[in-house]
């Protein structure tokens, strides 16, 4: 079969040219909307994931707290792991809010680095730190909880409600402080369901 025509030749060149261009305009316009689609998607999805995220952050925050509570309780009630520290010495039934602080925390008489001047609280072994804020605090060696013991303050999640840890004294009408060495809670404080134990401060 002989070849084209010369003038069809070029007729059908321009066909092809022509449609190379149409395809290739079409897989730009294709491109351009699956992109926009990506982008659609990513904008609905990206706030309904970190929201998740920090829904999975509080959960585990509230989940703490509940442990902590059962460790008060055994604290309470003589029966933790660790003992009561300097407590025990004002008998069964009787301790101070601090001790419990320092069991928690591993600080003072529970400390548990070793022979280390400092130590590390991470989010992922204790329970006094809230997956919802920082990460990490550092423990020092020989200071009872406080802000010389656990640093830096701001970074602190959970904080022991303040009726605990030093109580209200009446003198002459007029609220007073009473020293943390001088108030002791009870171990009846369990009766009270409704006192309040630990607040979620964020370092407030």
């Amino acid at each position: 079969m002989t070849g084209l025509p010369a003038r069809i030749r070029c007729h059908t060149d321009q066909c092809r040219t022509a449609r190379a261009g149409a395809v290739r305009a079409v897989t730009l316009v294709e491109t351009l909307v699956v992109v926009s689609v990506i982008a659609l998607l990513l904008s609905i999805l990206v706030p309904v994931m970190s929201s998740a995220r920090g829904q999975m952050k509080m959960i585990k925050c509230s989940s703490n707290l509940r442990s902590l509570a059962m460790e008060f309780q055994f604290f309470a009630e003589g029966q933790s792991e660790g003992g009561q520290g300097d407590s025990e010495r004002l008998g069964r039934g009787r301790f101070h809010i601090n001790d419990f602080q320092d069991s928690v925390y591993g600080l003072d008489e529970f400390w548990n680095v070793a022979d280390a001047s400092s130590g590390e609280l991470s989010v992922r072994k204790d329970l006094m730190l809230c997956s919802a804020g920082a990460a990490r605090l550092t423990k020092r060696r020989g200071f009872p909880c406080g802000s010389e013991a656990v640093q830096p303050a701001e970074d602190v999640s959970v904080a022991v409600n303040m009726r605990l840890y030093r109580s209200v004294l009446q003198i002459a009408g007029s609220s007073v402080l009473a020293s943390v060495a001088s108030t002791q809670v009870r171990s009846d404080v369990l009766n009270h369901p409704y006192v309040p134990l630990l607040i979620d401060v964020d370092g407030e």
